[in-house]
């Protein structure tokens, strides 16, 4: 088990994925299934604005999408704080995100932890 401040480590995934690809990542934490479809994308008209956006998946009805915009930097982009992806009533499950790019693909690491609701 780790612990970091009051939330558990409950996933952790690193991969690499290329450009034009999408991924999905299954995982279950204290008996509920989570499931994200995860894109990259750029937004050529606003380059500089970096975006992480976490929403249910117009696609498929029992996940999430998780959407990096604007993260194809050199250097390695981080969630400036961990962001709430799943709600339950007694807490959340909570992401945090790294991801660099090179040669067309993302080096990507999250890690999604247990805590109590802020």
């Amino acid at each position: 088990m780790l612990r970091i401040g009051n939330r558990t480590v409950v996933h952790t995934a690193t991969f690499l994925l290329p450009e034009e690809e999408e991924a999905l990542l299954e995982f279950s934490t204290h008996g509920s299934s989570a499931k994200f479809r995860i894109k990259f994308s750029e937004n050529v008209a606003d380059k500089g604005n970096v975006q992480l956006n976490v929403e249910p998946d117009g696609e498929a009805g029992d996940q999430g999408f998780i959407e990096f915009v604007n993260w194809n930097r050199p250097t390695r982009v981080c969630t400036p704080k961990a962001l709430s992806v799943m709600e339950f009533s007694d807490f959340d499950v909570w992401l945090l995100a790294s991801a660099m790019y090179a040669d067309s693909k993302y080096f990507v690491t999250l890690q999604f932890m247990k805590g109590n609701k802020e």
